[in-house]
């Protein structure tokens, strides 16, 4: 603030003409990037196509992708701009809707948005925010990058929170980031993002939780905080207005960055739907050949080396192997008995309280296979083996 109250714009022309710069030089770098990518990630996927398809017998079937509701309910939800709590009816979709939750005006009503669970968590609310916001029952779902949003929604008691928090865990656990439905696409996208990451020196982990652009945009964000809107914002005096005023900053930014990386991507999007016949037949007819040659060495090899290393391993299998195979299968022996008494245990009890009538019968399975995605459902005793497995204590 200049005297007499006047805003002064910590971003003047030369740091705006500065802010660009650094946009267009991020963007340049993954547009190049891009179809570099896009072409080997096709070219991976005819590699892939012309090995033999018997090799698939090798692998179990994959079972049908669950598309049943994993839970629908009334929750209470905070809105993001007015802070003003509504009734809402939600509608937590499963595995073939990446286990989006919808929400809507009331059930049967017009849909009010969407939350994708990809890169956060639930949790409940703590004691400051259940009695600042007047319940016992909060949860929230809260984002491993504190740039998005948090979700705020009050359950009715204790019961139905609980139930929300396992469906969404779940969610939470299993959502993908919400790419582009083109595997080539966001394949390409995947190799350009961690080559341009790699290109400003961010060797790090990191996981993408958000569609292309967000992602990107974000990143973007993040080399002008470090090359020039960290200073900005420290250059900013203190005063009640500071915090109102980066926040203000960072929307003008975000909106900004948004614009150009969405265009750039779209642009890219267009670039590859435009070469993607061509370039698929040119990669066929260059690369063919070798790739069948490839298939016809490696079924040769194959041959050559089994008719060496299976009388080998035949005898050395049923003399030493089989001993030690049969130690290190009893965890898993283990897990399946756990599974099927968690299953009969389950079916049992519904059994029991006659929610097999055929009038039920569809709805009560339904239940059941919900059920069966919670941690401490009954399938808890299996979890809780396969996590001590993968943790390597058995």
């Amino acid at each position: 603030l200049k005297m007499g109250g006047t805003f002064s714009n910590p971003l003047d022309d030369e740091k705006q003409a500065r802010m660009g710069e650094i946009i267009q030089e991020v963007v340049g770098v993954f547009s190049k990037a891009f179809p570099l990518a896009y072409k080997d990630a096709l070219i991976q996927k005819l590699k892939i196509e012309a090995q033999p398809q018997n090799e698939q017998d090798r692998y179990l079937e994959k079972p049908p992708i669950p598309s049943e509701h994993l839970l629908t309910g009334t929750l209470t939800k905070r809105g993001d701009s007015h802070k003003s709590w509504k009734v809402r009816h939600f509608i937590a979709l499963n595995e073939a809707d990446n286990f989006r939750v919808d929400y809507y005006e009331n059930e049967g009503g017009k849909l009010k948005g969407s939350i994708h669970l990809s890169g956060y968590k639930p949790e409940h609310f703590t004691d400051e925010e259940a009695k600042e916001n007047n319940t016992e029952f909060g949860l929230k779902l809260v984002p491993n990058d504190s740039r998005r949003r948090i979700w705020w929604m009050k359950c009715t008691d204790n019961d139905d929170r609980s139930t929300w928090m396992n469906t969404f865990q779940t969610g939470c656990y299993k959502a993908k980031a919400p790419l582009n439905a083109d595997p080539l696409i966001s394949e390409a996208f995947l190799m350009a993002y961690r080559a341009t990451r790699w290109n400003y020196g961010y060797y790090g982990y990191y996981s993408v939780d958000l569609s292309e652009t967000e992602t990107l945009s974000q990143f973007v964000t993040d080399i002008l905080e470090r090359e020039l809107l960290g200073d900005v914002y420290n250059s900013i005096p203190n005063s009640p207005s500071k915090s109102s005023t980066i926040n203000m900053l960072k929307q003008s930014v975000d909106t900004t960055v948004s614009a150009s990386v969405g265009a750039a991507f779209n642009g890219g999007l267009s670039a590859c739907d435009s070469m993607k016949t061509a370039l698929e037949s040119a990669v066929k007819v260059a690369l063919g050949p070798i790739f069948e040659k490839e298939v016809a060495v490696k079924v040769e090899i194959t041959q050559k080396i089994s008719s060496k290393v299976n009388p080998f391993c035949s005898d050395v299998g049923s003399r030493i192997c089989s001993p030690i195979v049969r130690a290190a299968a009893d965890p898993f022996t283990k897990t399946f008995c756990y599974t099927v008494k968690g299953i009969h245990k389950l079916l049992k009890s519904n059994i029991d309280n006659n929610k097999f009538k055929i009038d039920i019968l569809e709805s009560t399975l339904k239940q059941c296979s919900r059920e069966v995605y919670y941690w401490n459902g009954p399938l808890e005793e299996t979890n809780k083996l396969c996590q001590e497995l993968y943790n390597g204590k058995l």
